[in-house]
């Protein structure tokens, strides 16, 4: 069964797990997640740094559930 996360641009099925991984359910949890509080959350999960790449999709993963775009998660780096 495909999550709808993978509706996201940029999200498939490996990074719409890691969402559900961090207990968010649907896009209404998602558009009040915090970005950089998932990465963390999701680093202290895996004990370990995982690549920052995977916040910038957090970031754009979280716009995109407060309003629908086309922009590339590659968008959302420092």
């Amino acid at each position: 069964m495909n999550s709808e996360f993978e509706k996201i641009p940029g999200v498939g099925k490996k990074v719409a797990s890691y969402i559900e991984e961090l207990d968010i359910k649907n896009f209404a949890e998602l558009k009040k997640a915090n970005p950089e509080e998932m990465y963390t959350r999701f680093c202290i999960l895996r004990g370990e740094e995982i690549d920052r790449c995977l916040l910038y999709v957090f970031r754009s993963a979280v716009s995109f559930a407060k309003k629908p775009h086309h922009k590339n998660w590659w968008d959302f780096k420092d």
